[in-house]
């Protein structure tokens, strides 16, 4: 089997020819990094909610766009609840919720042991803003712990940092 990835640089998400690229070619895509998304961030996380559901195969998704929380905190329950990418292994994004990204990071560590085919996560890195509308972000202490203790029990590799 041939293992494929790829990276967007655009002025915003061309999620269906993307979609039709990789429906075309019949590869299976196992990493993906985007860069430079702008604009509207509700358009831009319905678009890449749309690509995510079409690539179950991805184990690596980053991003380094530094200006738009595309994992809102409706995109992460979502994998929280195992509908998006199962198996995924890396993972490098901007957040709204520091809690929520440990939750997340917690049941997709614990789901392996639950579910056939599901592969754990080993690495994930979130950035997000320190202060948003003028409200300070507080990364409940719990959070941090979570992390922590994971990256002990498993010797994984989780952090939050803010910005």
């Amino acid at each position: 089997m041939e293992k494929y990835w790829m990276g967007i640089m655009s002025r915003g998400l061309p999620t269906p020819k993307i979609r039709d690229f990789v429906a075309r070619s019949g590869c299976i895509l196992q990493t993906f990094h985007y860069s430079d998304l702008r604009g509207n961030d509700l358009e831009n996380y319905q678009l890449l909610r749309s690509l995510l559901d079409a690539l179950p195969s991805l184990r690596d998704f980053s991003s380094d766009d530094d200006y738009t929380v595309l994992f809102t905190d409706d995109l992460l329950i979502k994998m929280k609840d195992n509908i998006l990418l199962p198996k995924l292994q890396t993972l490098k994004i901007w957040i709204e919720s520091p809690a929520l990204f440990a939750d997340v990071i917690e049941s997709r560590v614990n789901s392996e042991l639950k579910e056939e085919g599901f592969i754990r996560l080993k690495t994930a890195f979130a950035s997000y803003w320190t202060y948003k509308d003028g409200v300070r972000t507080v990364v409940p202490q719990v959070a941090l712990e979570k992390l922590e203790g994971m990256n002990a029990m498993y010797g994984t590799n989780f952090k939050m940092v803010a910005h």
